[in-house]
């Protein structure tokens, strides 16, 4: 398993323990295909729709040593979709709801 891949899989089990500490049953996404890597549930019903994200620097250019900005994508946000961002300490944050466009 390449550096990448180490990064993404310890950021995912990352992510699980964080939800499983804010109260979710975790559900994890094993096609690994999908708008969404991890659904929580918790004891009230309400249901949370994750899509795992490690953090990254950029590593060239004007922008060298900034963080890089993951958005949702078009099907992400119309499903309500939040990102969870993981950084390399383990510390979690999850990004709030973003709107779908309307033209």
């Amino acid at each position: 398993m390449d550096h990448k891949h180490k990064k993404g899989f310890t950021a995912h089990i990352h992510a699980i323990q964080y939800l499983t500490k804010l109260g979710y049953w975790v559900f994890d996404n094993i096609s690994k295909l999908g708008p969404c890597d991890l659904i929580g549930l918790n004891d009230k019903g309400e249901i949370l729709l994750v899509d795992v994200k490690s953090t990254s620097k950029r590593k060239t250019g004007t922008h060298a040593g900034y963080f890089i900005k993951r958005s949702p994508t078009k099907i992400q946000k119309k499903l309500k979709i939040r990102i969870l961002m993981v950084s390399d300490d383990g510390s979690c944050t999850l990004e709030k709801p973003q709107k779908l466009a309307i033209k």
